[in-house]
């Protein structure tokens, strides 16, 4: 997207809503289920929910990205190879 800011940075995860984001490679969900589960026991965060890209090699639609934004502080986007 362009001419998209960035957000600013939290100062802190505890409570904040954090969006889980597949980009749709292989056992990807899998390393952010882990990751999810930790950020919650560890810092406190709260996992929004978790959406999954139907390419890793294509952007996410304005769909996807009007649907998640609202719903999150912060996203989690990883690739597992």
């Amino acid at each position: 997207m362009s001419g998209a800011e960035p957000a600013p940075r939290l100062s802190t995860l505890k409570g904040a809503r954090i969006g889980l984001l597949d980009p749709g490679k292989r056992e990807t969900g899998i390393a952010l289920e882990a990751i999810g589960k930790r950020l919650v026991k560890e810092f406190g965060a709260e996992i929004a929910g978790t959406w999954k890209k139907p390419s890793a090699y294509r952007l996410g639609s304005k769909k996807l990205i009007e649907e998640i934004v609202p719903q999150c502080d912060a996203i989690v986007m990883g690739v597992v190879d």
